[in-house]
């Protein structure tokens, strides 16, 4: 029997959580914690397969507590629910692979996510050398796969594809945000590429065109990025343009 930490600080949302969560008691058992320090006290004495979280909470905090769970249990699933969480704390969320759910939500959607959790991947996920992020894009495509494609480059720049049924809905490198970060990761050469599962939840779509059209434009910009030092404004932490 898997067992499902539930942090939350409002008695009165754990109960009804628990309450519902009762329908699963055949796939999963809850085990409740009041805050983060409670969460890790508990994590310390049982076997725990998926921790929600609340965000906004006394002593330590969801995001303290996902943390601290990365640092000491990497392997362990977190998601987060809050009422409260900026655009900012969502993508962070989002970034570190964390599914979020904004209060309110239906219980049964939260359920479901804990399940997949519980349930063996079938995505692989590994690290890939010697293949472009343009290569693995176009094959990506014409699978129709769906996954969180890592990029990393040689000095250290990371960013991520976010690819639904083979269709490209968002990027992220730096500060730049939708088609602007799809176009330098295209771009970007002798990357190690890291694929992941999708984090549960709606993705986010910030990215409508066309697959092929994107990596075309993205090799088109190649050179011009390369030359214009636009990786290293990157690296230093200034938004460079294209």
């Amino acid at each position: 029997m898997h067992n499902v930490l539930i942090v939350e600080d409002s008695l009165v949302f754990q109960r009804a959580l628990q309450t519902r969560m009762r329908e699963y008691n055949q796939k999963f058992a809850v085990i409740p914690a009041n805050n983060g320090e409670e969460a890790i006290q508990v994590l310390e004495k049982k076997q725990i397969s998926v921790v929600v979280t609340d965000i906004q909470m006394p002593k330590l905090d969801g995001l303290g507590l996902i943390a601290y769970i990365h640092e000491n249990q990497p392997e362990l699933p977190c998601i987060a629910i809050s009422a409260y969480a900026t655009p900012g704390v969502q993508e962070t969320l989002t970034r570190d692979g964390v599914p979020f759910f904004s209060k309110p939500f239906k219980i049964d959607e939260l359920a479901e996510a804990i399940l997949r959790l519980l349930t063996p991947k079938n995505t692989p996920e590994g690290k890939i050398l010697g293949v472009s992020v343009a290569a693995l894009l176009q094959m990506m495509g014409m699978e129709e796969k769906a996954c969180l494609m890592e990029v990393t480059s040689q000095n250290g720049l990371q960013g991520l594809l976010f690819i639904q049924d083979g269709e490209l809905h968002d990027a992220i490198l730096g500060e730049l945000r939708g088609e602007d970060a799809a176009y330098a990761l295209i771009a970007m050469d002798h990357v190690s590429i890291r694929l992941k599962n999708l984090p549960l939840g709606k993705l986010p779509r910030r990215i409508h065109g066309d697959l092929t059209a994107l990596i075309m434009e993205g090799m088109r910009r190649k050179d011009e990025m390369n030359t214009s030092g636009f990786y290293r404004s990157l690296r230093s932490g200034k938004r460079g343009g294209i």
